[in-house]
């Protein structure tokens, strides 16, 4: 994404924060955006950053 990420709402300037976590609540994608954009639009472009995950011990790739 182009530019700074910054969004105008009524309490000024604002950035929002999509993230994927793990059970743990570990990181497993991050999105940032201007802070009016809308979270559901996000969902996909989010899960396609997921490359691949921690099952049983056992390093598996993510496909869709």
């Amino acid at each position: 994404m182009d530019g700074e990420c910054l969004g105008r709402s009524r309490g000024g300037l604002t950035t929002k924060l999509h993230l994927a976590v793990n059970t743990a609540g570990l990181p497993l994608a991050v999105i940032l955006t201007p802070g009016q954009a809308g979270d559901n639009p996000q969902l996909l472009p989010l899960l396609d950053d997921i490359r691949d995950i921690d099952v049983d011990r056992r390093r598996v790739r993510v496909g869709r």
